[in-house]
């Protein structure tokens, strides 16, 4: 009665926690949700399609409804990837793996290591394998020739003596360490996932754009790793998770302005500091005969110091699926486009804007930047091109300024001259071909095409993680191999003396996977186990030599 009164142990906040985390039941049902979740990230827009013009929230107002559509915002899945819950996610999965892989790892070694022998005549009966027989051999020559036929199948075999006189017992097992792919598996899991998320805290990316004779100082990115940044970047990703303002950091602000500049034009006062240099000596776009590209190749010199103490280290080409490789820093060869500041040639158009002549005059001149002017016919005026740019754009003092990368509005500085001095100056758009066309202007120009070399775009990573994944890779082939190639099996065999001259012979096996063929294995090697010396049949062959507790 003083049992029954006793009160049940109240259970904590932290055992009920600790038992969550060590039930498979709740892995299980952990991965069904991260599926569910991640199918829901694919299938929703992740970023604003090319061509919207909005941001991803109108997006999502737009096409499922301010109801739905603010559902959709309000729990980050138009950032699934990235929102802190879904992170949450993976570090309970990831922490439920760990807690439920090590508290069944002991078993799995005692497993794995143990020697275990049958000493009873009953415990082999009880073996779903088991078979008996009498040999007309010594007990220690029958032991000794079932040792050496279990070794010769590939079995390790213990060998002991039995509590009674002559008695000699044996066990073998093979493939002892399938019970570790389970383990194994798990674990490569964790590694993927853990590496992952290093990728992503860790790792840098940033695109650049270069043209031949350009250098990009690259910057030393060792900041990333470092605790005070790690704590300013989770610190605003959780207050913009949650909707909170957020003070500015001078290492988020470091880390803006190494992502954002083009490394060409790269403050050299940067805190960042410089790990090395690379020139763009040659870049090279090979295409088929259908215009398709076909290959892209840079060819870069890495370059270390700064100023005059510059000198190369080595040259590299660059391809795709061959990276450049220095210092952990990655150069993948991943877009080109025509682009550069400079043109080879500019291919204009000239029409006499006189309307008192007697027929306008049309003329089409190819000329080249800041060289020589050219004669517009006989209409004894002359034209140069000034300057070209590939993308022109005014900055905030009214000046033409060009940036770099791809060509987006390509234009051109023409200077009519006659008699000696300029007679106009305009700038004429390859996009906008009428732009240029004013009143009062003797001709009317149209930028009709150019030639110039092509730019590279290299992307430029950092994968400060990859160990870490690729570890996760081997283990979870170890793990799979482990787990679909390889079967453990244990065998035991047991002899006693019977007779003057006689042993009786007990084995038994068991396989803990692969149950059927492993019938047939046993059928195979206890036969002959059990057989005559010289013998070719088995034991199975010879009814009359086996005992009546035989194969059940």
């Amino acid at each position: 009665m003083a049992l029954a009164n006793r009160e049940k142990p109240r259970r904590t906040l932290a055992g009920l926690f600790w038992e969550l985390m060590d039930s498979m039941k709740f892995a299980v049902a952990l991965l069904i949700i991260m599926t569910t979740v991640s199918v829901i990230g694919v299938l929703l827009p992740q970023y604003p399609p090319d061509g919207f013009a909005g941001s991803l929230e109108m997006l999502y107002l737009d096409k499922f409804g301010r109801v739905l559509g603010g559902l959709f915002i309000f729990l980050g899945l138009d950032r699934l990837f990235t929102v802190w819950w879904y992170y949450l996610l993976l570090a309970l999965l990831c922490f439920n793996i760990l807690v439920c892989s090590f508290n069944r790892l002991g078993g799995i070694l005692r497993l794995v290591r143990r020697v275990h022998f049958l000493k009873e005549e009953k415990s082999y009966r009880d073996q779903a394998n088991h078979r008996a027989a009498r040999l007309d051999l010594d007990p220690q020559a029958a032991a000794a020739r079932a040792s050496v036929l279990l070794r010769k199948d590939g079995y390790r075999v213990f060998e002991s003596a039995g509590e009674a006189a002559g008695v000699r017992l044996l066990y073998g097992r093979r493939g002892r360490f399938s019970p570790l792919g389970p383990f194994f598996t798990h674990i490569a899991m964790v590694l993927v996932i853990l590496g992952a998320a290093i990728s992503y805290l860790l790792s840098f990316e940033h695109f650049q754009w270069m043209a031949p004779g350009d250098t990009v100082r690259v910057p030393d990115m060792s900041y990333l790793a470092t605790p005070a940044y790690q704590f300013e970047l989770v610190r605003g990703r959780l207050r913009k998770a949650f909707g909170l303002p957020s003070a500015p950091s001078s290492l988020l602000e470091l880390d803006s302005r190494v992502r954002d500049s083009d490394w060409r034009e790269l403050d050299p006062a940067l805190a960042a500091g410089a790990l090395f240099s690379v020139q763009l000596d040659r870049f090279e776009a090979q295409f088929t005969p259908q215009g398709k590209p076909l290959a892209y190749l840079s060819t870069v010199t890495v370059l270390e110091g700064e100023g005059a103490d510059r000198k190369p280290l080595f040259s590299h080409i660059i391809k795709v699926n061959d990276p450049l490789i220095q210092r952990g820093v990655y150069f993948y060869q991943s877009s080109y486009a025509p682009g550069g500041e400079g043109a080879d040639w500019v291919e204009l158009t000239f029409e006499s804007t006189d309307s008192a002549a007697a027929s306008h005059e049309t003329h089409s001149l190819r000329l080249k930047p800041g060289g020589e002017a050219l004669p517009l016919g006989e209409s004894g005026d002359s034209v140069r091109v000034a300057r070209f740019v590939g993308t022109f754009q005014m900055n905030a003092q009214g000046q033409v300024a060009a940036s770099g990368g791809e060509d987006r509005n390509p234009a051109a500085e023409v200077q009519v001259i006659r008699d000696g001095q300029e007679l106009m100056r305009v700038w004429v758009f390859k996009n906008f071909p009428n732009f240029s066309h004013r009143p009062g202007l003797p001709w009317a120009v149209v930028l009709k095409d150019y030639g110039k070399g092509y730019l590279t775009g290299l992307t430029i990573r950092t994968h400060r993680s990859q160990n870490v994944i690729w570890l996760g890779f081997l283990l979870m082939a170890l793990g799979v191999t482990l787990s679909f190639y390889v079967n453990h099996r244990e065998f035991w065999v047991l002899v006693r003396p019977e007779g003057d001259s006689g042993a009786h012979v007990s084995v038994a096996g068991l396989s803990y996977k692969w149950k059927q063929p492993f019938g047939a294995e046993f059928d195979r090697l206890a036969g002959t186990i059990l057989s005559a010396p010289g013998d070719r049949a088995g034991a199975a062959d010879k009814p009359a030599g086996t005992s009546p507790e035989g194969k059940g």
